[in-house]
């Protein structure tokens, strides 16, 4: 699960504020964001990230769970607490809002280079994306991850 989807979802499998919630990844940078962003939409459980992500599990010499299935229900909305801190944190982060419109006239002028990262899961991606946009699940653009590649605008129209 992404980070956006952790924020989104966490109220639903996490029923008790004295429950521990431990964050994961493969080496450990989105699991410091995950960790962070619970903390500043108010979760009160206590949060870690996990040292190392998998690769400090394996290192370890613990073993890993091979095809896991299990999943968070699609039918989810976040509960007002969290959607009230969202916003706050939006404010607080200088997080700047643009309309659709200004990013399609964007990307139709062809004069900067536009990168549209579609942070959603698989599914909503797969059912319908902007125009030339990214599938960047669970942090690979917070990260830098080499599956973002460069888009640009070509004048005249097209992405290169």
């Amino acid at each position: 699960m992404g980070n956006g989807e952790l924020a989104y979802r966490i109220d639903t499998f996490i029923e008790d504020e004295r429950t521990p919630v431990v964050i994961n990844c493969a080496c450990r940078t989105r699991s410091i964001i995950g960790a962070q962003t619970l903390r500043n939409l108010g979760v009160r459980n206590p949060v870690y990230a996990l040292e190392n992500g998998t690769q400090g599990w394996v290192l370890a010499d613990l073993p890993l769970e091979h095809g896991q299935q299990s999943r968070y229900r699609d039918d989810v909305q976040p509960v007002a607490e969290r959607r009230v801190a969202a916003r706050a944190l939006t404010e607080r982060a200088g997080v700047q809002w643009v309309d659709a419109q200004t990013v399609r006239d964007w990307t139709d002028a062809g004069e900067r280079t536009v990168y549209l990262c579609d942070v959603r899961t698989p599914e909503e991606f797969a059912a319908g994306t902007l125009p030339s946009a990214q599938h960047a699940p669970g942090g690979p653009a917070a990260t830098g991850h080499r599956s973002i590649h460069r888009r640009e605008q070509r004048a005249g129209g097209g992405v290169r």
